[in-house]
């Protein structure tokens, strides 16, 4: 029985030696060639980018990239619930999973807890080098496992590095490349996988890829799938395939049980499985983020159009454009030589896979979701292409000179004429036509060196240069860097200061906003100083869509931003009063950070019983939209009966109104600009720059301190945004070439002004027609009925606490609990520890029917899927500990078994 189990004891021992020899790489490259390709990354961030600025962008980054996940951190500090539920700061109130996105479950995100002492911008500038220069040590690795010389993979890397996809995103919108040093984690987890069965990286790695960018780990696993059956089918046909001397292949197919199609398949499906199982231990995120996304509005594009054309030839998905792979014109040679100029069948198989991959724009439609093609989503397929590129070079570097050889040149030249015929097809901000062509003819020059010399790393080094020379160029010409002086505006002392004694001041339950330029605005969108700031403002991939309605198409909101994403701050009085602002920070002398307090604003939750029935609100346009939310709260047509709804109605058409003025916009007939009024009313504007103009207003009466305005804007050329402000309000009607352009063609303004001053127009650069001019003016005292808010609900001070909302009111009649936190179904509401029914009141808002007498009041929101995605993610678990213990018992004993004659 001894000798028996030293016999078993052997044999483990020699497979174990088999698995290592299987994994083992070569040893030429030492530490200090990672030291120094660590260096060369990092010096490539200070070149590119730090020069200008900090590692951070005026785009994306500063207003969702680095601020979400800092909520993330405070909200946990504040709970000590890594799995909420809720974002009570954010948007009025949002389902916490709108934002997951964000980095909500990254472990790079989650990481940052630990450091409490470090700024999460800071954080996040230095987790993205991080990240970037991982991902380079990974790649390099990767490629070295294939047993290319050190050499070749070191320039191969340094073509990665340098693909404008890569730093340029790394610090504009992280999350188009945040995944990539999970993705090479995975695809030498995937080496390992086929070669001995061990599946940690490769699990680790798609984990790892979902739970940081869950939208590209699709494209991701994608690309590993691709990968793992291009492996396998060469290691099966290593003999005919020049790739034949690896002692893994060697061992692989000397350890392999299953051999053919069948093998191949039972492979796939166990290799699947792990994916599959990661998606499981994904599920806490996955399922109630998905339901968010399925249960909103989702607009689809013209783009996508482009998945009924059957092939096409797209540069930009490849080549230099940021917003692709961005890699270099030598990659399409490499595909097109592997599909012309392969040995062996096997060989073909990544070449052609890639082709498809990026030939039919169907493939990048179902990417992207249905949604349209942006070529965004290519990005996972980078490193298969530096892969395809060793496999080439190596390939042609063992052969002789043929024709075939010059084939994928010629093609990569007329598809690259093809384009120079067609400008249409690049974008004039990317202007790499004449550049493409040129790399193209150096790369030929030095692959018939390279061939001479027997040395595929001049081919590269000359697609290096080009890439290099791009990069110096594109970042300084796409104006996102994020100076300085800008960030540094960012955590203003004075607005921290005045948030911060607002919150020892007030212990209310109430709403701070920060109002000041422009720019400002645009970058603190999402931003919160600490967890007792509570604003209106989101800007998100997704987001409340009853809220986002109410905004846009019922109370009508002004836009200032381009983006139809983006929920902004506002300075409209009325819309500040019924959200409950109740301070405003305003900058005042240029300098002076000023703090306006808002007695008259409502509660944010509060009773009453001065309701009118939705369908009669409705009937109200601008601006009585606005002011009679200041006067009654809305409640569904089913709580008012008819007797109610026509004694509201009589009593609403008694309240004040708001008078409408006249106006005229005098006629300009100057060098920068034209305004001609036509015999209609219309205004005919032409500007050649900003200009602002006073008009002044008639008929206003002297307690009149309000203006609403709107009118018709018709934009002459398309193409081009416009912008058109009134006394600093914004509103802007973005280019159609815009994939999230706002198409809003009536601007609204809501502005406090008061009587006897002229009012400040704003007209931007464009040419225009302006029409359907109306003009009201109003007193805002007189406007408002102060006795709706008399029943507001004390709120505990420590509230809201994690996922939910307590407080007590005391109500002398029955009447609705009216809050101003956007509508969900998912909302559970207790009333003195009862479940009530939620309804929709004031069309987007939650609230309930309440009985007079004294209550407690309990909100509680539950994310959708949570639940599920928990259980799905334990499964995952339990599923990885059983395969695990299985898979290697199963293992051990096959492979003594197949060793027995050792």
């Amino acid at each position: 029985m001894s000798r028996e189990r030293e016999g078993d004891s052997i044999k483990r021992g020699i497979v174990c030696r088999i698995r290592r020899s299987v994994n083992a790489g070569d040893k030429g490259a030492s530490l200090t060639v990672y030291i120094v390709l660590a260096l060369v990354a990092l010096g490539f961030c200070g070149l590119f980018v730090l020069r200008f600025g900090v590692f951070g962008s005026r785009v994306d980054w500063v207003n969702q990239h680095s601020v979400f996940p800092d909520y993330f951190r405070q909200r946990f500090y504040e709970t000590k619930d890594l799995l909420p539920d809720f974002a009570w700061n954010l948007g009025a109130g949002q389902n916490i999973y709108t934002v997951s996105y964000y980095g909500l479950f990254s472990p790079v995100i989650l990481l940052s807890y630990l450091l409490p002492f470090v700024r999460m911008d800071i954080y996040i500038m230095a987790s993205s080098i991080a990240s970037y220069v991982t991902a380079v040590l990974l790649l390099f690795y990767w490629l070295k496992n294939h047993r290319y010389r050190s050499s070749f993979c070191l320039v191969l890397t340094l073509l990665f590095s340098l693909s404008s996809s890569l730093i340029y995103q790394f610090y504009n919108q992280i999350m188009f490349v945040n995944y990539m040093p999970f993705l090479c984690l995975a695809l030498i987890g995937t080496d390992r996988y086929l070669s001995c069965r061990k599946r940690g990286c490769l699990l680790l790695g798609i984990w790892g890829m979902i739970l940081t960018s869950f939208y590209f780990s699709i494209g991701g696993m994608l690309a590993l799938c691709l990968y793992a059956s291009s492996e396998y089918l060469i290691w099966e046909n290593a003999e005919e395939s020049h790739i034949c001397n690896a002692v893994a292949e060697k061992e692989w197919k000397k350890n392999r049980i299953l051999t053919g199609m069948r093998g191949l398949f039972c492979t796939g499906v166990r290799y699947v499985g792990q994916m599959m199982l990661a998606v499981l231990l994904s599920g806490v995120l996955l399922v109630p983020t998905a339901l968010v996304i399925i249960g909103g509005e989702r607009t689809q594009t013209e783009h996508a159009q482009d998945a009924l054309k059957l092939i096409a030839f797209e540069p930009l998905k490849l080549l230099y454009y940021p917003y692709g792979v961005g890699t270099s014109v030598f990659v399409i040679v490499a595909v097109l030589g592997g599909i012309f100029c392969a040995k062996h069948w096997a060989e073909r198989v990544l070449p052609v896979s890639l082709f498809l991959v990026f030939a039919f724009p169907a493939v990048g439609v179902l990417l992207n979701g249905g949604l349209y093609e942006k070529y965004k989503v290519f990005i996972p397929f980078l490193p298969l292409l530096i892969l395809q590129c060793a496999r080439f070079l190596d390939g042609q570097m063992r052969r002789r000179w043929s024709l075939w050889q010059v084939v994928p040149w010629l093609i990569t030249g007329l598809l690259l004429w093809k384009v120079w015929q067609d400008p249409s097809m690049m974008r004039d901000r990317y202007p790499v036509r004449t550049y493409a062509l040129a790399e193209l003819i150096g790369c030929g020059i030095c692959f018939c060196v390279a061939k001479w010399k027997k040395k595929p790393e001049l081919v590269v080094i000359f697609p290096i240069l080009c890439l290099f020379g791009f990069q110096m160029g594109l970042h300084s010409e796409a104006d996102r860097m994020l100076s300085r002086t800008e960030y540094s505006a960012l955590h203003e002392k004075q607005v921290i200061e005045q948030v911060e004694q607002i919150g020892k001041e007030d212990t209310g339950f109430y709403r701070t906003e920060v109002f000041l330029e422009d720019t400002m605005n645009h970058n603190n969108i999402n931003r919160l100083v600490n967890m007792d700031q509570y604003i209106t403002s989101l800007y998100s991939s997704c987001y409340n869509d009853k809220y986002a309605v109410f905004r846009k198409n019922i109370f009508h909101i002004n836009e200032p931003f381009r983006n139809n994403m983006m929920q902004s701050m506002t300075d409209n009085p009325c819309f500040l009063q019924f959200m409950g602002v109740k301070y405003r920070l305003t900058r005042q002398n240029s300098s002076e950070i000023a703090v306006t307090r808002n007695g008259n604003a409502a509660p944010l939750w509060y009773v009453t019983n001065q309701v009118i029935s939705e369908s009669e609100y409705m009937g109200h346009t601008f601006p009585e939209c606005q002011t009679v939310l200041l006067q009654r709260s809305v409640v569904p047509d089913d709580e008012v009966d008819e007797t109610h709804r026509q004694k509201v109605a009589d009593e609403v058409s008694a309240l004040p109104e708001m008078i409408r003025q006249s106006m005229t916009i005098p006629e300009r007939d100057s060098e920068d600009c034209r305004i001609q009024m036509g015999s209609d009313g219309t205004y005919q504007i032409q500007a050649k720059e900003n200009v602002t103009i006073s008009v002044p207003v008639t008929g206003q009466n002297s307690n009149q301190d309000l203006l609403a305005i709107s009118f018709d804007i018709e934009n002459k050329h398309p193409t081009r945004d416009i912008k058109i402000g009134i006394n600093q309000q914004m509103n802007t009607l973005t280019s159609v070439n815009n994939d999230y352009a706002n198409h809003n063609d009536t601007f609204h303004y809501m502005i406090s002004h008061p009587a006897n001053q002229n009012i400040e127009i704003t007209f931007g650069k464009g040419e225009y027609e302006i029409r359907n001019w109306n003009m009201y003016a109003g007193c805002m005292a007189a406007l408002q009925n102060r006795s709706l808010y008399q029943q507001p609900v004390k709120t505990d001070r420590n509230c809201p606490q994690g996922d939910g909302l307590s407080g007590k009111v005391s109500c002398d009649t029955a009447g609705y609990l009216i809050t101003s936190i956007p509508y969900d179904d998912h909302f559970e509401i207790t009333i003195d520890g009862q479940p009530v029914d939620p309804i929709c009141v004031n069309t987007a808002f939650l609230g309930a029917k309440l009985d007079a007498g004294e209550h407690v009041i309990r909100l509680e929101y539950h994310a959708p899927g949570k639940r599920g995605g928990i259980w799905m993610s334990i499964l995952g678990i339990g599923l990885w500990l059983v395969s695990g213990i299985f898979g290697m018992y199963r293992l051990d004993r096959i492979a003594i078994e197949k060793y027995t004659d050792i």
